[in-house]
């Protein structure tokens, strides 16, 4: 079986990038991955997950730029309002976590050049 990957801009509808896998190399593949496409799935959402946990526990520190002063006051009067209480950035529920990573500002926590 050939194997084809596209990566499609949802809102343009505009392809990204494509990879088309021949059969030889989805053979390959297969020795130690059973469903490809499943193993695919999974990767991407097991890294998505990591990443809003790492942008997560860097926005709620202190002295974290990761979010501007007025994104961290409307933060924690949410939190209030919705009386959450947690100990630990990934106990935050997934609402609250698409909140802080939607207005996260990313260029801070990448490396200078």
């Amino acid at each position: 079986m050939k194997l084809k990957i596209l990566y499609i801009n949802a809102n343009t509808n505009e392809t990204l990038r494509e990879l088309e896998l021949t059969e030889e190399e989805t053979k390959a593949l297969s020795l130690d991955i059973a469903d490809i496409i499943e193993f695919h799935t999974n990767f991407i959402k097991q890294r998505i997950r990591q990443n809003i946990d790492k942008i997560v526990e860097e926005a709620v520190k202190p002295q974290s730029k990761v979010l501007s002063a007025i994104d961290k006051k409307e933060l924690i009067k949410l939190l209030l309002q919705k009386e959450i209480f947690v100990t630990h950035p990934r106990d935050l529920p997934d609402e609250i976590k698409r909140l802080i990573v939607k207005k996260a500002n990313l260029s801070v926590l990448k490396p200078s050049e």
